[in-house]
């Protein structure tokens, strides 16, 4: 295999890319957060609206509503960076 020199190896832009997610997932609330990760699997298995509710003691309505408020709310953020 050829390597670039130039160009970063996967591993390097894996620990770019979980650094940035991070950073980005800092700015939304805990339990916004809490739900974006697992429903994501991002640091353990994922989990279905289902189970997180029940984690969270709130309904799957109201996880799909954080969730996707707080995609858009990351979306923008990474598009505002740009």
């Amino acid at each position: 295999m050829i390597v670039d020199e130039h160009q970063p190896c996967d591993d390097s832009l894996s620990v770019e890319y979980a650094e940035q997610l991070e950073l980005a997932l800092s700015f939304l609330a805990d339990r916004d957060r809490d739900i974006v990760a697992s429903y994501h699997g991002l640091g353990a298995p994922k989990k279905t609206q289902g189970k997180i509710a029940e984690e969270l003691g709130i309904t799957r309505s109201a996880v799909g509503q954080i969730h996707d408020r707080s995609m858009r709310r990351l979306r923008l953020m990474l598009t505002e960076k740009r």
